[in-house]
């Protein structure tokens, strides 16, 4: 078997020195497709910030498997992506932004980066929207233009922070149908959601955050003992 992209021991996620949760032993490997789940506040997005660097770990190890024990290529879209509505940035540009990861300090963005991100972009059927402004596009459209970005660093994993809070049905069924041909193709996906329904529909492992801790396992498992929670008064 594969060693895991990357392993957490003992880790603790938190701000300023101060754990949100702890004891998070955790192993992602090629093709895996975690759901992290848990109410507001528990814990899923500090991890996630942890897992992609942004955090540094309160306390415990996190390994990678790339050569070196480097990080590898993690594409990453967060709960809400920010762009100023009045600069205007085009989808293009904003699909680039992804291709920096390849860069060096004061590099310029290489042609066969921005084919890279005009690629991802046309893989996600949305090729035609290059040049239009990001703040002009539906939930939907954005949803799919981030995900081309994320795609741009042809990560071996995929980060998603709540991806489908505020689009449609439809364009919620839309997008996780593409997550899971990215999935099928190898690449490991770590999606925090509130959708129940859509996590078991799509995971096939879920870590359950609460009380400053998180439960994992197989996803029917997990669900399981939620139903367990439900019965005795107490939900996620």
């Amino acid at each position: 078997m594969d060693l895991p992209i990357v392993t957490t021991q003992s880790l603790a996620c938190g701000y300023g020195g101060q754990a949100v949760v702890r004891g998070l032993d955790v192993a992602v490997r090629t093709g895996d497709f975690y759901a992290l789940i848990g109410v507001n506040g528990s814990g899923k997005s500090t991890f996630i910030k942890t897992l992609v660097g942004l955090l540094k770990p309160v306390a415990g190890q996190m390994s990678f498997a790339a050569a070196g024990g480097s990080v590898p290529s993690i594409g990453y879209i967060p709960q809400s992506e920010k762009l100023d509505s009045i600069f205007p940035i085009s989808v293009e540009e904003v699909v680039v932004m992804g291709t920096y990861a390849f860069l060096g300090p004061g590099r310029r963005v290489k042609r066969e980066h921005r084919r890279g991100g005009l690629e991802a972009l046309r893989r996600m059927g949305v090729g035609d929207l290059g040049p239009r402004r990001f703040s002009e596009l539906s939930g939907g459209q954005k949803q799919r233009v981030l995900l081309a970005r994320a795609l741009a660093t042809e990560p071996v994993l995929l980060v998603l922070d709540e991806p489908t809070s505020g689009v449609d049905r439809e364009a919620e069924r839309t997008f996780m149908q593409l997550i899971a041909e990215v999935n099928a193709r190898g690449v490991a996906v770590m999606m925090a959601s509130h959708n129940l329904n859509l996590v078991k529909e799509r995971a096939d492992k879920v870590i359950w955050f609460r009380d400053g801790r998180a439960d994992m396992g197989p996803t029917e498992e997990i669900f399981a003992q939620l139903r367990t929670s439900a019965a005795n008064g107490s939900f996620l």
